[in-house]
């Protein structure tokens, strides 16, 4: 790596805060699974949100990619090095900032180990509930990254339900706030789509997080099994019966063998032993676990068992979480694999399972959470024997392949990584990794940030060019009936409503003519669609799309405010683009980071790429990059460009028209997705209406009554 960039890097994290030494890089060249390695250039420590930031903006200059690491103890090789990059570890930033026992949530950074967590909050009766089974070397960063799981989480949900909000430094080197501390925060759940995206979004740097209260009563019991069939009969049984337990686990007779080799958990000898622990209150509880236990003996359990102190318990579950590290005293090698079937699969599967062990000679042992369905097969093999490893990773990929043909995922907690990401294209279609490719694009256009995973072909970011349509309002209604929207959804361009077309996807009693009963904020849409099913709804919108219509779906027609009134276009590629400038790239100035485009490239991207390019945008605006309102080379454009106004300002004309030309940020915390108070003046509308094309005003309304029945209006 080029001397100057490593001597910026000491700069930020200092000497201690830099690994360059080859020997000292091997510690990070993988992660929990060995069988790739990447040596990085370097391996940066940094201890702050501002150091974070400096790093990252260095990358992001020099085009550098980086990869954020945890504890590393990921089994998918998510926090695998990249060629030519930089690893970012996040090891000492291992803070908890705060508890609010009020409000049920705390906050910490990426460093803190899971199991802290619950330990600093269980004197008051909290805990929190995503329990990995390496909890107690795994990092909160990484579970954030990954979406862990764990034993409880049937019950009680993975990580994404217990993350409140994420403080995220982006591939640029801003900062952005997803969430908030309450529990519903308006607008896109970003927060979910940052979680379990492995890293590919940016880097969390302070994560809030919901703890539970402790309940009343735990009682864990030990059903043995003489086959997993039998065991996972049981496990549809006390489902069906309406249970939910706090947690349901399952191990064959493999994984009892190993567990009970390096931990002695007393575990009796069987085909499969089933563990279920039921948690509330203390009446509740006896009654259930009595349910449970008439359950167990009906499907064949030979023997059963309640632990009868907190210690019994413990050692029940030591033995569990134990068992995929145990597996090492019965294999000198193994592949850990992860996928999801549904519940009632669950017989058929493991048989399944068994056969494909048995052709390809080599042992299988099943681990996994059986209330919801999460398998983890360990493939035991020895490399030694030569083609035998070769064989138990084709036999991993077909246990894979067995789950998504029983409708399940390729995944349930450790992500796909570098692993698995050639088995995508075999669970999505490839409009499916499309539009997930376009999420990426919207946080990381150059793709620096963990660039190689998940996906199986990488995709540069307006890969596809297309044409680009700019219109002005077919009337003044029009025009305001758009200022007092929020965001738009579509364009007009001048066609008329498809009837012929839409009339043969449906019966002619799906279509008609839009009624004065339709008006919605002063705008009439021009006709109203209702598909009878999902292959109508997608052919409705392929057929919408191709004669560009507005799209705005309806439900009841109950909302109250002006949330899905029909809009007159689709929000543009240069929506919110300022004066362009050299050096300047997508969404974001190298030298001022104030969210310039350079309009040579915005031309060379696809319509469809706009919502990469908006979020781009916005970030621009956020508490730490405000544009500058008195800033000359900010305060003008040449090119005629618009904004949807924040709906806070919506009909304040003092905060929305400051001066013609003018681009104000309206920002707080959440940051990402704010809309930018935008109103042009009458005389800067008129001076760029000789380069707009005009609009028909056509707007194709969606309106989905009840859960029967789909309804457009057009």
């Amino acid at each position: 790596m080029d001397a100057r960039i490593l001597k910026e890097f000491r700069a930020i994290v200092e000497d201690r805060g830099l690994i360059t030494s080859q020997e000292e890089l091997k510690t990070y060249e993988c992660d929990g699974l060995t069988n790739f390695r990447v040596l990085p250039q370097a391996v940066l420590l940094p201890r702050s949100t501002e150091q974070v930031q400096g790093i990252v903006r260095v990358c992001h200059r020099e085009r550098v990619p980086f990869v954020a690491r945890g504890s590393g103890t990921g089994l998918s090789g998510g926090a695998l090095p990249v060629k030519d990059g930089v690893v970012i570890s996040l090891a000492r930033m291992n803070r908890i900032l705060e508890i609010d026992f009020a409000n049920a949530l705390v906050v910490v950074e990426p460093g803190v180990i899971n199991l802290e967590v619950t330990g600093r909050v269980a004197p008051q009766g909290f805990f929190y509930a995503p329990d990995p089974s390496s909890q107690s070397i795994c990092s909160i960063g990484g579970n954030v990254a990954e979406n862990s799981g764990g034993a409880h989480c049937l019950k009680y949900g993975f990580t994404t339900t217990h993350v409140l909000g994420l403080e995220v430094v982006l591939p640029d080197g801003s900062l952005g706030h997803l969430g908030s501390k309450t529990l519903d925060a308006p607008g896109y759940d970003l927060s979910g789509v940052f979680v379990g995206s492995e890293g590919t979004l940016g880097i969390a740097t302070k994560i809030t997080l919901r703890i539970v209260k402790r309940p009343e009563c735990i009682q864990t019991l030990l059903a043995a099994f003489n086959s997993t069939s039998d065991a996972g009969a049981a496990v549809s049984g006390i489902i069906a019966a309406g249970m939910l337990p706090a947690a349901i686990e399952m191990m064959d007779n493999l994984a009892i063998q190993a567990a009970e080799a390096a931990v002695h958990a007393n575990y009796p000898d069987c085909g499969a032993l089933l563990l279920v622990e039921l948690d509330g209150p203390i009446a509740e509880v006896e009654v259930l676990m009595r349910q449970v236990d008439e359950i167990c003996r009906k499907c064949g359990a030979g023997e059963i068992r309640v632990a009868q102190t907190e210690a019994e318990r413990v050692l029940v579950w030591k033995g569990r979480k134990a068992a995929f590290a145990a597996v090492g005293r019965i294999s000198p090698n193994y592949i850990v694999q992860d996928g999801v079937i549904p519940r009632t699969a669950l017989p058929r599967v493991m048989t399944e399972i068994e056969r494909l062990s048995v052709e390809a000679g080599i042992r299988v042992a099943n681990v996994f959470h059986a209330g919801d369905g999460n398998l983890h097969p360990l493939v035991l093999y020895d490399r030694r024997i030569e083609g035998q490893e070769h064989a138990a990773e084709v036999l991993a990929n077909r246990i894979l392949e067995l789950c998504i043909e029983a409708g399940g995922s390729i995944t349930g907690e450790h992500g796909v990584g570098e692993e698995k990401k050639m088995m995508m294209s075999k669970m999505y279609a490839e409009p499916d990794l499309e539009t997930m490719q376009r999420v990426r694009c919207a946080f990381d256009p150059e793709q620096l940030s963990n660039p190689t995973k998940i996906f199986p072909r990488p995709r540069l970011c307006g890969e596809q060019p297309g044409s680009i349509d700019l219109i002005l309002w077919s009337s003044p209604e029009l025009r305001n009936a758009f200022e007092m929207a929020s965001l738009p959804t579509a364009t007009g361009r001048g066609a008329a409503v498809p009837w012929d077309d839409l009339r043969a996807i449906a019966s002619a009693e799906q279509i008609r003519s839009a009624s004065a009963g339709d008006r919605v904020a002063g705008v009439q849409p021009e006709a109203v669609f209702e598909p009878g099913s999902e292959k109508e709804l997608a052919a409705a919108l392929h057929c919408a799309d191709a004669a560009g219509l507005s799209v705005v779906p309806r439900g009841g027609g109950t909302k109250t405010s002006w949330g899905n009134p029909p809009k007159t276009r689709r929000p543009d590629p240069l929506d919110g683009a300022t004066q362009p400038g050299d050096r300047t790239r997508l969404g974001r100035s190298d030298r001022e980071r104030r969210g310039w485009v350079h309009f040579p490239t915005i031309a060379e991207y696809a319509l469809a790429a706009w919502s990469a390019h908006c979020r781009r945008s916005a970030l621009a605006g956020a508490s730490h990059h405000r544009w500058h309102p008195f800033n000359k080379r900010q305060r003008h454009t040449p090119y005629p460009i618009w904004r949807a106004a924040r709906p806070d300002y919506r009909h304040d004309d003092r905060a929305a028209r400051w001066h013609p030309g003018f681009e104000r940020r309206q920002s707080g915390k959440k940051t990402l997705l704010d809309t930018t108070c935008r109103n042009w003046s009458p005389e800067h509308w008129a001076r760029s209406a000789s380069s707009l094309a005009p609009s028909s005003g056509c707007i194709l309304y969606l309106t989905i009554n009840g859960h029967s029945h789909l309804r457009y209006a057009i």
